[in-house]
């Protein structure tokens, strides 16, 4: 006799949800590692570090778009401009001296 006909009813609701569920769980694992693999698989469309002492002048632009995304390599410069200014003050002191005479 197999199993499932000498379960009850309910018993036997239990066995098949445990079942699905294994087999769910095991899917979704199943899926989750694929889609690990397919990320680690997937090559950079770019290598960031060749060439990069002369990448303004070796890179084309979408290979510097590119690193400059993924790897923050290549990415246009700021400038940053900084002035100063010098200010000269100048003062001066005025002093009276009175003499009386009686």
């Amino acid at each position: 006799h197999p199993v499932a006909m000498s379960l009850a009813p309910s018993s036997l609701r239990l066995v098949v949800a445990l079942v699905a569920a294994a087999h769910f769980t095991t899917t979704v694992a199943q899926q989750q590692h694929q889609q690990q693999q397919m990320a680690v698989a997937t090559p950079a469309l770019y290598d960031c570090h060749a060439e990069y002492e002369i990448w303004e002048t070796a890179w084309t632009p979408d290979w510097k778009a590119w690193c400059c995304e993924h790897a923050a390599r290549g990415c246009p410069s700021t400038t940053t401009t900084t002035s100063t200014s010098q200010t000269r003050t100048s003062s001066t002191e005025t002093s009276t001296t009175r003499t009386s005479t009686t």
